[in-house]
């Protein structure tokens, strides 16, 4: 939902994130608590936050649909 701005300043900033590369670990919260092996309990949390953001998630589909939104609007 984009609350204040406008589409253009919201692509611009896509596109900025895009290019310096995106932080895999903004998309997990302080709060969340990724448990997957049968000893994660037993592991500090912000290890298991970075484990998982690091191993589990891909940036490259995110930046792909990023660089294809400004491709589309024309914003360069």
């Amino acid at each position: 939902r984009l609350e204040q701005g406008s589409p253009k300043e919201l692509i611009k900033d896509l596109y900025t994130a895009a290019c310096c590369g995106i932080d895999k670990r903004v998309y997990v919260e302080n709060g969340d608590l990724p448990l997957f092996e049968k000893y994660d309990g037993n592991v500090p949390p912000s290890l298991l936050r970075k484990a998982y953001a690091e191993d589990r998630l891909e940036n490259v589909d995110v930046e792909k649909r990023i660089m294809e939104i400004v491709n589309e609007f024309g914003q360069h």
